[in-house]
């Protein structure tokens, strides 16, 4: 654990909850982008509030919480679809339109994604599938010579993957 963090806690992320406009969440695998808009809880506290004090989650959202093996949905408003995945991004378990009042556990899962319900229904999204975080990158940028991640563009993960991203407390 980096100097000033408490245990558990992602050493390079400050806020509780991290969103970042263009943070997205693709299958490697399908080249589907599953979320637009990923945000990361990464403390105890942001893990703790998760999704309880809001009444809905929009379709293109996704909060993934790391590290995680387990989710509950008690004081919750709404169902919600979760995916577990290893420090790889590899999926380990799925569990679609899981209602308030109920709980959730992977004990291969390093981290947890959560979606609206019935979202993943639109996706191709299996046990075994590696998920990618990357940034997406304007008209502008890709103009300018700048790719995005290398390893979903060719369908295998490598750069941008959930290890990538949230390895930071292995450290």
């Amino acid at each position: 654990v980096a100097p000033g963090t408490a245990e558990g806690e992602h050493p390079m992320i400050e806020p509780a909850h991290v969103t970042a406009a263009g943070v997205t969440l693709t299958n490697a695998r399908s080249r589907q982008v599953i979320a637009r808009d990923v945000e990361l809880a990464l403390t105890r506290k942001a893990r703790r509030d998760g999704l309880l004090h809001r009444s809905s989650l929009s379709r293109d959202a996704a909060l993934m919480l790391a590290p995680c093996f387990m989710v509950h949905t008690a004081f919750m408003q709404f169902a919600i679809d979760v995916i577990f995945v290893d420090r790889k991004g590899q999926v380990k378990h799925i569990v679609k339109r899981l209602p308030p009042w109920r709980m959730a556990a992977s004990p291969l899962a390093y981290a947890t994604i959560e979606l609206a319900a019935g979202t993943l229904d639109g996706f191709d999204v299996v046990v075994g599938d590696r998920l990618c975080l990357g940034v997406a990158m304007s008209c502008t940028a890709l103009a300018a010579g700048h790719r995005p991640c290398g390893g979903c563009q060719r369908g295998e993960g490598g750069d941008g993957g959930v290890a990538e991203a949230l390895a930071g407390d292995a450290q």
